[in-house]
């Protein structure tokens, strides 16, 4: 446990340090800057980032919700041909890690000249 939650810690402690100074260890800093917090989110333009991923999920989520749902209906209930290989597909994507899904998406996305594009990889 303690690996686990002395990094968290020590980047609290540091976050909450005067600017240019770092505390020693774990220390926790005699004057804490609060104010720190503010100023990486307004440096880092996290207004922006949170409005395109709260846009993007509110798109995103419900489209593949529904055409997840009537996909999902039709292998379980109709009989299609092929259906159990089907299924077997679906089981083997999502054994895979996504590390081995990630990777070529960023190459193929920035091969098709759409990466940092929310829009255009949307329509695509």
């Amino acid at each position: 446990m303690a690996v686990t939650i002395i990094p968290f810690v020590s980047m609290f402690t540091t976050a909450t340090a005067p600017i240019g100074v770092g505390p020693q260890g774990l220390d926790w800093p005699a004057n804490p800057q609060w104010s720190n917090f503010i100023d990486a989110f307004n440096v880092a333009n996290m207004g922006a980032l949170l409005f395109s991923s709260v846009s993007i999920v509110l798109l995103t989520v419900p489209v593949s919700l529904v055409i997840s749902t009537m996909a999902g209906f039709a292998i379980g209930h109709l009989r299609i041909p092929g259906a159990p290989l089907l299924l077997l597909l679906f089981v083997f994507g999502l054994t895979l890690p996504i590390e081995g899904i990630v990777t070529p998406l960023y190459y193929l996305e920035r091969q098709m000249g759409i990466l940092n594009d929310a829009w255009r990889s949307r329509c695509l």
